[in-house]
Parts: structure tokens; sequence; C-alpha cells
């Protein structure tokens, strides 16, 4: 079962990924955690990533590619997992679809977590003051807001014309939110029989 969580930062992904990977047995996969691991270990991918870092280059898709196939083809992933982060661009959506089908599977279900800016904008400041995070100050936050709307957009509009997308009111309370996110599932689970 391969999950999709979208969503701007702030809106909950993280804490909504942990939730759904302890109820359905897979792990959660992030793409800034697998690039960090990639770089710290070091491996072939890893120093690429790195170099485009150093550099102040974005990772290419083909890279991140890679970098994601290379994870979700661990052991841990044989059930699947939940993609937080990935993929960010209909290249990278498209490369997705590529690798699932080397592995004789496919995407389960894509969640969409809504969120308006206000709320994300109040989220991030505590985050910011509450974890000390150095990529939670105004100016990236703003930043990073931009990106999203103009990376991700074209993906949402993707997957809904799929018949994949399922929105979730991201400012509902955690646990009704994770609920919500249950019920999309097993409805994706019974559209696919």
């Amino acid at each position: 079962m391969f999950i999709l969580l979208f969503g701007p930062p702030g809106a909950g992904k993280g804490t909504q990924s942990t939730l759904l990977s302890e109820r359905l047995k897979i792990p959660h996969v992030s793409t800034g955690e697998i690039l960090r691991a990639a770089i710290l270990g070091q491996s072939a991918l890893g120093l690429q990533v790195e170099e485009c870092i150093a550099a102040g280059r974005l990772v290419p898709d083909t890279l991140i590619t890679d970098v994601v196939a290379e994870r979700i083809g661990e052991p841990d992933c044989a059930n699947g997992c939940i993609l937080d982060g990935f993929p960010r661009t209909i290249p990278q959506a498209d490369a997705l679809d590529e690798v699932l089908t080397q592995r004789n599977s496919s995407i389960h279900a894509v969640i969409q977590l809504a969120v308006d800016m206000k709320e994300l904008l109040e989220r991030l400041s505590k985050r910011s003051e509450v974890e000390l995070r150095s990529d939670d100050s105004p100016e990236t936050i703003a930043g990073r807001l931009e990106i999203y709307e103009q990376e991700t957009s074209p993906l949402i509009a993707y997957y809904e014309k799929r018949g994949q997308l399922r929105r979730i009111d991201g400012m509902a309370p955690v646990e009704t939110v994770s609920q919500r996110i249950i019920e999309a599932i097993r409805d994706a689970s019974k559209q696919s029989d």
C-alpha cells in the first residue's frame, strides 16, 4: 500500500504520517529525511545530492527519484509506505509510477491535507518558537510556501484528474484528521477493487 501525503509546510504531514505508519504498519518515508540519510551515509547517490546542495542547486528530478526508489526498495517497504514530500513535480509523479510498476505495485491513495494560509503561518510560527527550527524563519516560511504552491499545485490537479486525490480538512483536530485519512484510504480500497 503506497500512500502519498500532500500538504504545505505546517499542514500536519509529519504528525499524520507517524500516526498512519503506526496504524497501518508501513514506514513513513520523508524525502527530506532520506536525502539527509543518503548524504550522511555517503552513498554514491548521497554524494551527488550533497554536491547539488553545496552548489545551491535544486536536486534534479532524476536524482530525487533514484534516491526514493532506492529507499522504497528496502525490505521495510515491501508492503508499501507513506510518502511525504515526494513526488513534487509531474515528472517525479510519472517516474514514481514507473518505479512502482516495476515492483508490481501502484499508488493506493493520494491524500491532500488542506489548511488555510492564516492557520499555516500560525502553526509554522509556533513550531519555530518551540522547536527552534532554522527552516521556519518568516522569510524561509514564505519561500517554502511559495515553492509548495508552484511545484505541488499542478500535482493536485494531476492526481485529481486521475481520480486518486482525497482532500482532508487539515484544520480539524489531529484525531479527526487521522480518522478521515483512514476512511479515505478505505474508500480508495473499495474503488480499486
